[in-house]
C-alpha cells in the first residue's frame, strides 16, 4: 500500500522540487521508501530517482525539470526488494507506472505475461501492472482483481492513464488548474501542490451534510474532483483536453436469478481470503465477533494460517462485542489482543481519528476503528476485516425496513402511510431521519434512501435539498428491491463510507487493511443469485450461517445483530460540561473560528440544547463537529 503524487504541464518544465512537500506528506501511507521521476515530453525522455531513505536537501538543490514529474512513499508488503520499489519503469524507457494497492491475482497474472514480457522484479505486483498495461493497453484492469489506484505514462501512445479499482477502496484525486493536470492518493497532498487557494463547493458542503460525505466524482473543494469507482481517464499527452473516460465494471451487470450453491460460495470465499493472505509481511486479522469478521477468521483458520486477532470493545454493554470475539478467538485458537473504549470522550482520540480524513467525514465509527488500526499497527503491516459482508448479503437492518412495506397486505398500505405520517408531524423537525422518515414514504426504493440522507437536517438549517436524489442517482428500478438496494450499497455507501473509513483510518496508521468480501468475484456471484434465499427479513445473511454452522450454538449465530456502534450522545453528554479547552463542542463548534457556527449558529444552540432528548440531534452535532474538525486542519488552503 503506497501513496503517490504528479503533475502534467505540457507547456513549461517544472523543477522536480515543486511535488517535494507534497510527496512528504504521504509518508504515513509509504512509510518504507520514496522514489521520484521527471519526464521530458519533448525528448521522451524519463529520468527516475529511487531512495529507500529521505532523498537529501542536495538532491533537490540540482536543476532536475521535466513536463510530468511524479514522486512516490512505499509501504513494502510484496516483493520487499528495493528492485520493487517505485515509480517503475519499463525496460524501453517509453512507460511508468506509481502505483497505491495491492493486485490479488498477481501470480496467475504473471505467469500469462511472461510467456512474451520479461519481469525484472522477483514477484512484484505492481510489475504486474505495468507489464500487463504496457501489453493489452487499460483494459488490462479488467483482469485484475485487486484494491488500487494508479497513474501510468505511456510515451508510444503518448498517453496518461489515471484509474482506481472497482469498488473504489483506493483513493485518487485530480484536477486541472490553467491547463495543468494535478493528481495524488490524497486531497492534502493535492491542496500542497497546487499554485493557488481552493474553495469550498457548497453543493458539496449540502451533500455532506445531507449524508455524512461527499460521493465521487466531486469533493468538498470546487477545484477538485475525485476518480469514480472503476474509471479509468485516459488524457493525451498533446492536449489535455482530449480526453477520455471509461467505467469498466458495474455492478447492475451482473444480476440474475440462479440458485445459489452453498459449496461454491464458500469456494470464492475462501480463494478471496487466501489471496490477501500472500504477503511477504506479517498479518492479521480485525475480529468484532459477527458473522463476518468470524467467517473471514475462519476461511484462515480452514487454510491452516496462524491467526493473531484484534477486538476493539466498549464499556457500554449497548456496543460491546467483545465476548463474542473471545468465543470465536477461542474456537479458532487465534492469538487474541483486546482494546477497550472508554464511553468518556476523549478530546485527542477524536481529532487524531479526523485528522486522518481528505474531506470531512461524519461516521462516528472511524474513532473506534482508528484506535484499533493504531493498536495494530504496532504489530503487522496488513490485516484482514470484515468489511463489506452486510453489504454483500444484505445484512443491515435498513433491508428489514425497507422491505416491510411489500409484506404489509395491499389494502392496508394505505393506513400504514397514514400512520406513519400522523407519527412523524408530532415528531419535531429534529427527529425525522432513518426508520421513522422510512415508514413514512410510500415508495420502498425511497423508503431506502431514507436511511442515507437526512433531509430534515437541511430543511432545519435552511438550505435547498438536492435536485437529484439518492434514489435517482444510485437505485436502479429494473431489479427487485433487495437487488436495488445492493446495488446502491456497491455504487454509494460501501465507496463512499465504508472504503472511507477503513482506508484513511488504516494508512493513517502505515497499516493495510483487506477485506475479502469486497471480493468482486464473490460480488458478482452474490448479485447473480436468487435474493430471496440469501435474505429473508428474520433470517439474513443466511450464507454465513450455514457456512458456521458446525462451529458455533445457535445462540451465536441467530442472535440479533448488534452492529458497530459508538455511544456519541453519551460522548456529547458528557462533554458539555467540561472546561471550554477541553471540550470538543466548545472548541470546534461553538467558536469564532467555526465555519458552520458563522452561518448556524440559532440552531446549533437549539441542537446543543437538546442532546440526549433524540438521537437525531446527538448524531447532527457530530456531523457538524467532523466537519469544523477538518476545517481546521485544511484551513491554509482555502
Amino acid at each position: 500500500m503506497c501513496g503517490f503524487i504528479g503533475l502534467v504541464d505540457l507547456e513549461n518544465q517544472r523543477n522536480i522540487n515543486h511535488i517535494r512537500n507534497s510527496c512528504n506528506s504521504l509518508k504515513h501511507r509509504g512509510p518504507d521508501g520514496s522514489g521520484y521521476a521527471h519526464i521530458d515530453l519533448k525528448e521522451k525522455n524519463i529520468n527516475h530517482y529511487i531512495n529507500s531513505n529521505e532523498f537529501t536537501d542536495e538532491f533537490f538543490k540540482k536543476e532536475k525539470f521535466g513536463n510530468i514529474l511524479l514522486g512516490h512513499r512505499r509501504l513494502s508488503i510484496v516483493d520487499l526488494s528495493k528492485k520493487a520499489h517505485q515509480p517503475l519503469i519499463s525496460e524501453d524507457n517509453k512507460n511508468i507506472l506509481i502505483f497505491n494497492g495491492e493486485i490479488f491475482n498477481h501470480r496467475v497474472l504473471r505467469r500469462e505475461l511472461e510467456k512474451s514480457m520479461n519481469f525484472r522484479t522477483h514477484h512484484s505486483d505492481s510489475e504486474v501492472l505495468l507489464n500487463g498495461l504496457i501489453k493489452e493497453g487499460p483494459n488490462f484492469v479488467e483482469k485484475c482483481n485487486g484494491q488500487f489506484s494508479f497513474a501510468f505514462v505511456n510515451l508510444i501512445d503518448n498517453t496518461i492513464t489515471l484509474g482506481r479499482d472497482r469498488i473504489g477502496q483506493k483513493p485518487l484525486y485530480y484536477a486541472i488548474i490553467n491547463d495543468v493536470l494535478y493528481f495524488s492518493s490524497t486531497l492534502e497532498s493535492l491542496c500542497e501542490s497546487l499554485e493557488q487557494k481552493v474553495s469550498i463547493s457548497e453543493d458539496g458542503f449540502i451533500e455532506y451534510l445531507h449524508t455524512g460525505s461527499v460521493s465521487s466524482p466531486n469533493t468538498i473543494f470546487q477545484e477538485i474532483k475525485k476518480l469514480m469507482p472503476s474509471e479509468l481517464r485516459i488524457y493525451s499527452l498533446s492536449n489535455l483536453k482530449d480526453m477520455k473516460s471509461l467505467i469498466y465494471w458495474q455492478p447492475e451487470n451482473f444480476v440474475d436469478n440462479k440458485k445459489f450453491n452453498q459449496e461454491e460460495f464458500n469456494e470464492i470465499l475462501k480463494i478471496a481470503t487466501k489471496q490477501r493472505l500472500d504477503v511477504d509481511v506479517r498479518s492479521g486479522f480485525l475480529l468484532s465477533g459477527g458473522l463476518d469478521s468470524t467467517a473471514i477468521v475462519k476461511s484462515s483458520y480452514d487454510l491452516g494460517e496462524k491467526i493473531k486477532t484484534f477486538c476493539i470493545g466498549f464499556d457500554n454493554s449497548e456496543f460491546d462485542e467483545s465476548i463474542w470475539a473471545k468465543k470465536v478467538s477461542n474456537k479458532f485458537k487465534t492469538d487474541h489482543s483486546e482494546t477497550i473504549l472508554s464511553s468518556e470522550i476523549n478530546f485527542k482520540l477524536i481529532e487524531d481519528s479526523f485528522d486522518a480524513y481528505d474531506e470531512p467525514f461524519a461516521d462516528s465509527t472511524s474513532v473506534p476503528t482508528f484506535l484499533l488500526t493504531k493498536e495494530i499497527s504496532t504489530y503487522l503491516k496488513v490485516a484482514l476485516s470484515g468489511d463489506g459482508g452486510d453489504e454483500l448479503l444484505s445484512g443491515y437492518l435498513r433491508y428489514s425496513w425497507a422491505d416491510y412495506y411489500n409484506k404489509i397486505p395491499t389494502l392496508l398500505r394505505p393506513f400504514s402511510n397514514f400512520t406513519s405520517k400522523v407519527l412523524l408531524n408530532i415528531l419535531s423537525p429534529q427527529k425525522g431521519t432513518g426508520q421513522m422518515v422510512s415508514m413514512g414514504l410510500k415508495d420502498p426504493r425511497e423508503r431506502y434512501a431514507a436511511f442515507f440522507e437526512d433531509s430534515n437536517f437541511l430543511t432545519y438549517l435552511g438550505l435547498k435539498k438536492p435536485e437529484v436524489t439518492f434514489s435517482d442517482k444510485y437505485m436502479n428500478n429494473d431489479f427487485d428491491l433487495i437487488k436495488s438496494m445492493q446495488i446502491a450499497d456497491y455504487k454509494f455507501y460501501l465507496p463512499e463510507v465504508m472504503m472511507v473509513k477503513v482506508d484513511r483510518a488504516s494508512m493513517k496508521n502505515s497499516l493495510e487493511l483487506r477485506s475479502p468480501f469486497v471480493d468482486h468475484n464473490l460480488i458478482e456471484y452474490v448479485l447473480g443469485v436468487e435474493s430471496n434465499y440469501y435474505y429473508k427479513t428474520n433470517n439474513s445473511k443466511l450464507p454465513l450461517k450455514n457456512y458456521l454452522q458446525n462451529d458455533f450454538e445457535d445462540s451465536f449465530i441467530n442472535r440479533k445483530k448488534q452492529g458497530f456502534g459508538v455511544p456519541v450522545t453519551d460522548w456529547l453528554l458528557n462533554d458539555i460540561d467540561k472546561p471550554k479547552e477541553k471540550s470538543i463542542i466548545n472548541t470546534f463548534l461553538i467558536s469564532e473560528n467555526s465555519f458552520t457556527y458563522a452561518r448556524f449558529s440559532i440552531q446549533i444552540k437549539e441542537l446543543i440544547d437538546m442532546l440526549g432528548k433524540n438521537k437525531s440531534s446527538a448524531r447532527r452535532i457530530w456531523r457538524l463537529i467532523s466537519f469544523e474538525i477538518w476545517f481546521k486542519k485544511y484551513k491554509k488552503y482555502i
